[in-house]
């Protein structure tokens, strides 16, 4: 069946149109249905402002049309301390014009406000944080003043920012200490109040077994704990942010019961095994509902800020990338009307990691230089988990899978008519109305080829 977004219909009585009682009910009905539609939107990553040696304006450009085109509603991207103040005291204004630019753009292919990333302090920032606290949020407060006055002077705004990214997350470089989350927000609050006081401020929570038991290893709280501990600190914040990579970095970790990620002993086909669990995974949503009612009962907003699958060769390909998506976000879909029926608060937002493949970066700053060593960055693309190849476009500029029609649409139109991409289908899929009464039937409707 289709799952093209419903048109808003109007009663008008059969008497004056000549339709029959039983075309105007089912009028009523979908109209009634209609109002209970969901606004859902989505937004997408995109890191290409820090590798602009890669990506050219033209390009960029593109990418933004591309994801508006995708019924993409807005960008998440890096005004990245470290490149904005590479030395203290000394902001690059080549870069901020960068950010600026980008920002105009955005708005000039029709999508909504920016989330900006107010983090990745440079190395002279973090040893600042621990020897001198007081001259450390100085320095930030200086490095978040001069990204308010750029925007204020274009006269552009930013939706929200957020302030710290996966603080749960064992292996990631956090340096900031939770107690000292709150004065974060004070002090973005205090900044932007006078150009933007609309302006919301978040941080992300990363849901993820994979991380929990690196945790326990060292004596780090799991996911649930960290929530239940920090409960103070995060909502200092408008809103709470959840990152969840099903089949990344939340998969199945038993090896002793029909539900195994490595089923190598019982299968006659383990690789061909391995990848049905694999596929399984994709609608997992049990930790990420989990977490959303933990967080949702604090009484404020959140949302889903990354989700995302490679595409790497061999480990993974467009294809798998395309079911990955098909399948989670029916699984969101399935968890949101059981929140509706239960009264649970839902997700404002669904953040996709992300626009297009990058060079591996982000993990921090010793494991980023490892990676990009002469000889890693070739390897990294053969494992599994390679941060960089999660794009919705190719490096060149060239769509995935998810970015195309179904498979029966591969071939080019005819009609001159656009095919309609199944990551758009999929997107109205998730913001169909939702029903009075919960029946028998799945919410899984939409058709996969």
């Amino acid at each position: 069946m289709s799952i093209e977004g419903r048109e808003n219909f109007s009663f008008i009585p059969p008497g004056e149109t000549g339709i029959s009682n039983r075309e105007s009910a089912e009028s009523r009905r979908e109209d009634k249905e209609s109002s209970r539609s969901l606004s859902m939107d989505f937004f997408v990553t995109d890191h290409s402002l820090r590798h602009p040696e890669m990506v050219s304006t033209g390009q960029l450009r593109e990418i933004y049309r591309e994801m508006k085109r995708q019924g993409i509603s807005s960008i998440r991207f890096d005004w990245d301390w470290d490149e904005s103040f590479p030395e203290s005291g000394k902001p690059d204004r080549k870069v901020l014009d960068r950010y600026v630019e980008a920002m105009k753009m955005m708005q000039e292919e029709g999508l909504e406000a920016p989330t900006l990333v107010l983090y990745t302090p440079p190395e002279w920032a973090t040893k600042l944080y621990e020897e001198d606290k007081e001259a450390y949020f100085s320095a930030y407060r200086e490095y978040l003043q001069t990204a308010a006055d750029s925007m204020e002077v274009a006269g552009l705004k930013a939706h929200s920012a957020q302030l710290a990214n996966e603080v749960n997350h064992p292996l990631l470089y956090q340096f900031l200490k939770m107690e000292d989350f709150p004065r974060v927000v004070k002090t973005a609050r205090e900044v932007f109040s006078r150009s933007q006081p609309e302006m919301k401020f978040t941080a992300s929570v990363i849901v993820s077994n994979f991380a929990d038991k690196i945790g326990e290893v060292m004596g780090k709280p799991k996911t649930t704990e960290f929530l239940d501990q920090h409960e103070k600190e995060l909502t200092a914040a408008d809103f709470t942010t959840l990152d969840y990579y099903p089949g990344m970095w939340h998969f199945p970790m038993r090896f002793d019961t029909e539900k195994s990620a490595f089923p190598i002993k019982r299968s006659a086909n383990p690789i061909k095994e391995a990848g049905n669990v694999l596929n399984r995974t994709f609608k997992d949503t049990e930790a990420l509902k989990a977490a959303c009612e933990t967080v949702a009962g604090w009484g404020k907003p959140y949302e889903l800020g990354e989700t995302g699958f490679p595409t790497n060769y061999p480990y993974s390909q467009g294809r798998r990338q395309r079911m990955f998506y098909d399948m989670f976000l029916r699984g969101v879909r399935q968890m949101m009307e059981d929140f509706h029926h239960r009264g649970v608060a839902l997700p404002k937002r669904v953040g996709i990691y992300e626009t297009q493949d990058e060079p591996n970066r982000g993990f921090g700053i010793m494991l980023d230089k490892i990676l990009n060593a002469p000889g890693v960055r070739q390897l990294a693309r053969l494992s599994p988990f390679p941060e960089g190849n999660f794009g919705l476009m190719t490096k060149k500029g060239g769509k995935q899978e998810i970015l195309r029609g179904t498979l029966k649409e591969r071939e080019p139109s005819t009609s001159g008519v656009e095919q309609i991409s199944q990551l758009k289908k999929l997107i109205s899929y998730v913001n169909r109305p939702f029903s009075d009464e919960r029946s028998g039937k799945k919410s899984d409707e939409l058709e996969m080829s």
